[in-house]
Formats: structure tokens, C-alpha cells, sequence
């Protein structure tokens, strides 16, 4: 457990660097900028390696707590958030680079986050793989509202991209699952290693190479960025806290574990299956998407850790107090 902890808080630390990295290094981004939908792929294919010998039911789940989570994510808050921009008159190119966060599904890595929280790590993994597979449908569905704003979905492309960085990945991740039950313990712990940390590497390509945009873009229109940067970290900020504000009726726990998949979205999945149907502007946001989206993690852990930290160490405080006045009280005796 302690492996993993430290293993996660380095990936945290250097999918940050990767952010800043890709923003500060122009020359670097553009040159990662080719590979970087493919390295998600890859990112999409190892994410689901780790999972192979768990239980069906533990990886896909239509209990009530699960779909409620999930309906909510993917298809209430998209239609409150759309229905709220409308109202508030903002316009429609804006609200499409919105859509493209509010309809993603959760981070990959949602379950870790809950885990570190002490939240129900299952249930965040539940709803990650079924928010993932519903966010064809409601990227399509939400997107099409906005056909006079640019939008075009040709449908034959998008179930390429919906095949490529979705169906494919499964499918390839059913196989594994079937001949995981033949290899060894040892042979599988080896391959998850390997797997976790093949994540991360291509993790930190596509996150250098999708701020290749955002850092063009910051030469020739800050205010631009600056301005996507706010919208995607109030949206991040926004959804999490108003989840939790309407889940909380179900209990602290399952609030809190939705509002960190509603609040941490996949904007990268989002990207990869409608990129060119809305053009550069996309790029641009999605890159500073990142900021928040990898950032407030990293903020989470680091607040959190050293929160346990001084509650270990007034305990031991605490428990050292308590042995001192034993010992005092033994003498008097």
C-alpha cells in the first residue's frame, strides 16, 4: 500500500510537470503535439490492464447507486449546466467547448483519488467504466443541440473514433481477462507494474503535446486562455461542489464520491472522439483543461497527506502524554 501511495504521488507530481513542461516549452509540445491522441490510446488501453482479474461485478455494476451517479453525470448536469448557460445568454461556441467537459466521463484515475479520500474506491470504479462507455452517447446527444453553432458530427467518422478509443480497448481488455487466468501471480503483478507506469509515460506525451496549441495561443491571445482557463476551472470547481450538494441526501460518502467524478472529467477522451468537429479553439481549451483538471488532484493529495500527517503525529503526541502520565502515576504508587 505504502509502494503505491508513493508511486501515485510521483505520477501526480510529474503529470503536473508534464502540464507546466508543455506550456512553457513551445518547441518540446509541437514536437509531442503528432503523437499525442496516440499516446492516449495508449493511456486508454494500459488504464484497463490493472483491472483483469477483478470480478465482473466489481468493474460493472447497474445497481441504484451506481446508475444514479452516473445519470446524474453524464445527462442531468449536462442539461443544468447547458440550461443555465442559456438563461445567462453565453454564447454558443462557448457552450460547446463546455459540453465537451460536462458530457466526458470521469478521470481514470477517479478510483485512486477516492481511494486516497477513504471513499468507496468500487463504487467510483463502476462508475468510471459505465460514465466512459455512455460518453459516445452523451457527447453526440449534447453536441447535436448545437448544430448552428459549427458543430458537425458526421456520424460515420465519430463511430471510428467511438471504435478506436473505446470499443477496441475493451474488446482488447476482454481478451487480456480471459488469458490473465492461466499466467501467474507473479507474471500479472509484473505486467500491472509495468502497466500503471506505461500510463503515466503516455500520459506525460499527451499532456506536453495537447498544450501545443494553448501555447501558440498564449503568445498571440492571452486573454483567450486565460478566459478557457477560467471557464474549465469553474466548471471543475462547479460540478464537484454542486454534486455534492445534491447527492448529500444519499450520505456523505457516495456525495463525495460523486463529486469527484463529476468534477474530474476525461475532457481528453472528449477531445479525441470529436477533435476536428469543432476545430482549434477546442484544442486550446482542452489544453488548458488540464491545468485544473491535473492540478486540483495533485493539490488534493498533497492537503490530504499532510492532514494525516499532523493527525499521526498529535496521536503519537497524544499517546506519548498518556504514557508519561502512566509512568508518573505508577512512581506515585
Amino acid at each position: 500500500m505504502h509502494h503505491l501511495s508513493d508511486e501515485r504521488t510521483v505520477s501526480a507530481a510529474l503529470l503536473a510537470i508534464a502540464v507546466i513542461l508543455g506550456l512553457t516549452v513551445p518547441s518540446l509540445s509541437a514536437l509531442l503535439k503528432p503523437v499525442a491522441l496516440p499516446a492516449l490510446l495508449v493511456v486508454v488501453i494500459l488504464s484497463l490492464v490493472p483491472f483483469a482479474r477483478m470480478p465482473a461485478s466489481s468493474l460493472v455494476s447497474l445497481k441504484a447507486p451506481v446508475l444514479r451517479i452516473v445519470a446524474w453525470q453524464q445527462f442531468a448536469l449536462p442539461a443544468i449546466v447547458i440550461a443555465a448557460a442559456t438563461v445567462l445568454k453565453v454564447p454558443d461556441q462557448i457552450v460547446v467547448l463546455m459540453v465537451v467537459t460536462i458530457a466526458s466521463g470521469a478521470l481514470f484515475a477517479s478510483p485512486a483519488l477516492a481511494e486516497l479520500l477513504h471513499l468507496n474506491r468500487e463504487r467510483a470504479l463502476q462508475c468510471m467504466v459505465l460514465s466512459t462507455l455512455l460518453t459516445p452517447l452523451s457527447l453526440f446527444t449534447f453536441l447535436n443541440i448545437y448544430r448552428d453553432a459549427g458543430t458537425h458530427i458526421q456520424l460515420e467518422i465519430y463511430v471510428q473514433r467511438v471504435s478506436v478509443y473505446l470499443i477496441v480497448p475493451f474488446l482488447l481488455f476482454t481478451a487480456y481477462r480471459i488469458l490473465v487466468k492461466d499466467l501467474s501471480e507473479r507474471v500479472v503483478a509484473r505486467v500491472s507494474d509495468i502497466s500503471r507506469w506505461g500510463v503515466i509515460l503516455a500520459l506525460v506525451v499527451f499532456c506536453i503535446g495537447i498544450m501545443s496549441d494553448v501555447s501558440n495561443e498564449v503568445g498571440t491571445s492571452p486573454r483567450v486562455v486565460l478566459f478557457d482557463l477560467a471557464i474549465a476551472s469553474l466548471l471543475c470547481c462547479g460540478m464537484l461542489l454542486l454534486t455534492i450538494i445534491t447527492m448529500w441526501r444519499f450520505g456523505a460518502d457516495e456525495a463525495l464520491t460523486a463529486g469527484i467524478l463529476c468534477g474530474f472529467r476525461n475532457v481528453g477522451l472528449g477531445y479525441a472522439l470529436v477533435g476536428e468537429t469543432i476545430g482549434h479553439q477546442l484544442a486550446v481549451y482542452v489544453g488548458v483543461s488540464m491545468l485544473p483538471m491535473f492540478l486540483t488532484p495533485v493539490i488534493i493529495r498533497v492537503v490530504y497527506t499532510q492532514r494525516q500527517r499532523a493527525a499521526a503525529a498529535a496521536a503519537r503526541l497524544d499517546q506519548s502524554v498518556d504514557s508519561r502520565g502512566d509512568f508518573a502515576a505508577e512512581g506515585a504508587r
